[in-house]
């Protein structure tokens, strides 16, 4: 389960590696969509680089892999907490098809810290 995890954080770290690329694209922080080119071009592609460093320590069981991964559960709890309260959802998604999304993007990241702490012991 620990290794499907971090198979799906590299996956999720690939739409960062990928945002330089795509117009229009943003990155969100703290719940706020950023649009502008340091944030999509440099920040995001870095930030999917050290996803995939976690994702790395996780399949491996590493010890680090632990505070990595509460620090990016705690980022990713707080953006997808925030980003309707200060964006809003948007027009085109239904309130329930972002809790579609809103659910696993807090439960997987929780998950995988537990999964982490579980493999050290």
């Amino acid at each position: 389960m620990r290794k499907l995890v971090a198979a799906l954080i590299v996956l999720r770290a690939l739409t960062d590696f990928g945002k330089p690329f795509q117009p229009g694209s943003g990155f969100v922080v703290l719940g706020r969509l950023l649009h502008d080119p340091p944030w999509t071009t440099i920040v995001a592609p870095l930030f999917g680089l050290a996803m995939c460093v976690y994702a790395v320590g996780l399949w491996r069981g590493r010890a680090w892999a632990v505070p990595a991964g509460a620090a990016y559960a705690v980022w990713a709890t707080l953006n997808v907490v925030l980003f309707p309260l200060r964006e809003g959802v948007p027009a085109r998604f239904a309130p329930w098809m972002y809790g579609v999304f809103a659910v696993p993007g807090i439960v997987v990241p929780w998950l995988a810290v537990w999964l982490a702490a579980k493999a050290r012991r």
